[in-house]
């Protein structure tokens, strides 16, 4: 018996390819996509995200055909990844053709990069997930918390405070993601707002403890993936995606059968069940997740959770066997595999020592590392010294020497660089 919402399944797309019309191009598209560029896809026409809304995916043209995928909906822009993974670079220039057509997992000469879901979906077993996933949530066991509440009933009493649909506080390409998932043209985040943790500092409390954000229905999460890959960005980053994770799989069934083909990013606060990560198993493409402790004492006092280190240790193991060490493109664009966030924290509350002795000497030495310096007092911080000042240059500089200790090389350049200049 189905009991997604007819929204998930869009009509004639049942696990197949997608073969989209095709529309003129517009070569001067071909140009990288900058920050500070405007970048509308329809001569006369707003950007939908400039109006404050999203393309929907229509349903009637996702269906199931075994050919080639005519990318269309992509105007001619093509993140810098994709191109490598799946373009013959020849096509994007054609004398004879006004469109570019790819074929999964094919570029040119030998087999190319392919993010994970569309191999689930050809097979059937991304929409199997999907459905798994929503019965998940009539006794949520999706993070670590185990409320057990019917959330397709009412999110009242969950930490989450999120029931049957997802809500968003904002959607857009991202430049100040670690380097490998911004590169040139941004990280298409989509940050979801609610969070099962409820730390005392946190920079976003009003998106993760208030709720600021908006109710969207599968379909338009899809949209706004689909949208977000229109622009040029190089993958579809979930931001604070452990509580939401049946729609996520259920957006993604959507926007997959639609002609989505980046790499997913989940990124997480760490705090994961192990019956979420199964669904999310060939999946996600790119796990991220925070860190935040290294003793669960900490963590119980200033994030309001029990056994934290414990939970987010099992969390990245499953996680590194699913994907590995951090893969690239030639151009530096991260593809597949594991990063790792630690934000280090004022007076050692981080437990960064126990963190990244964790990572070494468990997960892997070449485990890609975004050792964080940001840390500033908010929210509730002025009630717990010493998180009430920022965080020292002495103790970032000895975080640093604690990475190279345990050889940890692969460290994010946009912290060293930070870190090089204190």
């Amino acid at each position: 018996m189905n009991i997604l919402p007819k929204i998930f399944i869009p009509e004639h797309a049942d696990d197949g390819v997608v073969r989209e019309e095709h529309v003129d191009r517009d070569e001067a598209h071909d140009e990288p996509r900058r920050p500070d560029e405007d970048h509308q896809r329809h001569q006369g026409q707003p950007d939908a995200h400039a109006q404050g809304g999203f393309e929907k995916p229509d349903a009637e043209r996702a269906h199931r055909d075994g050919g080639d995928v005519e990318c269309g909906q992509f105007h001619g822009i093509f993140p810098d990844d994709c191109e490598e993974r799946s373009i013959n670079p020849t096509l994007k220039k054609r004398p004879n053709s006004q469109h570019s057509t790819y074929r999964r997992g094919e570029r040119g000469m030998g087999i190319a990069f392919e993010p994970a879901y569309i191999r689930l979906m050809r097979s059937g077993e991304l929409a199997e997930r999907a459905e798994l996933a929503w019965r998940h949530m009539a006794e949520c066991d999706l993070c670590a918390r185990y409320c057990r509440l019917n959330r397709l009933e009412t999110a009242k009493g969950a930490v989450c405070r999120t029931g049957e649909r997802a809500l968003v506080s904002s959607c857009g390409a991202h430049f100040g993601e670690e380097a490998p998932l911004t590169g040139r043209r941004g990280s298409g985040t989509i940050f979801f707002s609610w969070c099962n943790l409820r730390c005392v500092f946190c920079q976003n409390w009003e998106i993760s403890q208030k709720g600021a954000g908006q109710a969207v229905e599968p379909d338009e999460i899809a949209a706004m993936m689909l949208n977000l890959q229109r622009e040029g960005c190089h993958n579809i980053n979930f931001v604070t995606p452990s509580h939401v994770v049946a729609q996520i799989l259920a957006a993604v069934l959507i926007a997959a059968r639609a002609g989505l083909c980046l790499p997913l990013v989940y990124n997480t606060g760490g705090y994961d069940s192990p019956e979420a990560l199964a669904l999310l198993d060939g999946v996600i493409d790119i796990y991220m997740p925070d860190m935040k402790y290294g003793d669960s004492e900490k963590a119980r006092k200033y994030s309001k959770v029990r056994d934290y280190a414990g939970v987010s240790r099992a969390a990245v193991r499953e996680m590194h066997r699913q994907v590995g060490d951090l893969t690239l493109s030639k151009n530096g664009v991260a593809q597949r595999g594991l990063l790792v966030r630690h934000l280090v924290l004022p007076g050692d509350i981080s437990g960064t020592e126990a963190v990244l002795a964790f990572i070494a000497n468990e997960i892997s030495p070449d485990t890609w590392l975004n050792l964080m310096d940001q840390y500033r007092p908010c929210h509730r911080a002025a009630e717990y010294p010493p998180l009430d000042r920022p965080l020292a240059s002495r103790e970032f500089e000895e975080a640093m020497k604690l990475a190279e200790r345990y050889g940890l090389g692969r460290l994010d350049r946009k912290g060293v660089m930070r870190w090089s200049i204190l």
